[in-house]
């Protein structure tokens, strides 16, 4: 897995209402900023909890499409557009501080990301669903490949390549 500051689009972000990423990714295959982080290929956004949730919310977190690059206006597509399971139900008890979770992004389809009204930017909406969270912060980022710290069991006496 592969992390850097051109997917990071939270970094630790306060989530107490409704919100989207305070980054998107610009997805489009022109520009300085056009990020290429597997076209055709499913990716994986990582949430890490910076600062621990309390209260009594619930809290979807999913990837979001937008035309806008602040993710603030145009046409936006959550979960259900990307397929069913893009998309995480999570309450305050599900998010004390360095929990971190990864949900699977199925490939987006290159005809929304193409043409004039493409949604060619790709961030994050907090979406706060009951109750309410007095404090929480997350960090979230766009990686593709495996993800996980899993450590590798090396064989006794292993020297390396």
């Amino acid at each position: 897995m592969i992390l850097d500051a051109f997917t990071r689009v939270s970094t630790a972000q306060a989530i107490t209402v409704t919100a989207v990423s305070t980054s998107s990714m610009d997805l489009s295959s022109a520009g300085i900023n056009a990020r290429d982080i597997g076209r055709g290929r499913p990716i994986v956004l990582r949430v890490q909890v910076t600062t621990a949730f309390s209260g009594a919310g619930a809290m979807q977190i999913g990837p979001v499409l937008c035309t806008q690059s602040d993710l603030a206006g145009g046409t936006i597509h959550i979960g259900a557009l990307l397929g069913a399971g893009a998309t995480g139900l999570l309450l305050a008890t599900d998010l004390p501080l360095n929990a971190a979770f990864e949900l699977t992004v199925p490939s987006i389809p290159e005809h929304l990301l193409s043409g004039a009204n493409g949604l060619r930017f790709l961030g994050v909406a907090y979406i706060l669903l009951s109750g309410t969270f007095s404090t929480g912060a997350v960090t979230a980022d766009f990686h593709q490949g495996i993800g996980g710290n899993k450590p590798r069991t090396l064989a006794k006496g292993y020297a390396g390549p």
